[in-house]
């Protein structure tokens, strides 16, 4: 399958998931068929989709993702995971791999780069080896290790957002 037409297949799956995000339940709606075959063409492979209020869950090759617009923190999450309390969660994309692999991304706004210092501290009490890297006024970057659990979190300093991936690999 040509890189064009994986690129159109998915550019299409991901403006689509915005509008789905409010479908209703029940059988398999038409913007759930039409939503899968665009990712089949991205990915070439069999996916299956479902829209439930807002949240879209994915599931393709044992993989599982769910994208949920909410204001929240994982409630799933493992407690050896620091909750990031500044400034304000836009959405969480959740992935379950198979077996105990996972991965959330936390898509965050309003925070600056006092608050990526004060989360490093907090993860080094929790017993993270940790690594903040700072670029100025462009903002910085902070990775994390602890066993078989990764935190990477990058932030935009002009934007003053940024995105914290939490993950677990076996």
């Amino acid at each position: 399958m040509s890189s064009a037409k994986r690129t159109v297949g998915i550019l299409v799956a991901v403006l689509m998931l915005s509008l789905l995000m409010t479908a209703g339940c029940g059988k398999k709606s038409s913007e759930e068929k039409l939503m899968e075959r665009a990712l089949e063409m991205g990915g070439g492979k069999d996916v299956d989709v479902k829209l439930r209020g807002e949240k879209v869950t994915v599931t393709s090759d044992g993989r599982k993702t769910e994208l949920t617009e909410t204001s929240e923190w994982p409630s799933r999450l493992t407690d050896e995971v620091p909750k990031f309390t500044a400034g304000s969660i836009k959405h969480v994309v959740q992935t379950q791999n198979q077996g105990e692999s996972w991965q959330y991304n936390i898509h965050l706004a309003d925070i600056g780069m006092q608050d990526l210092k004060d989360y490093e501290k907090e993860l080094k009490n929790k017993g993270w080896e940790t690594q903040l890297m700072e670029l100025g006024e462009a903002g910085g970057s902070l990775n994390a290790q602890k066993g078989s659990m990764g935190i990477t979190m990058m932030f935009s300093g002009e934007e003053k957002n940024g995105v914290l991936g939490i993950y677990k690999n076996l």
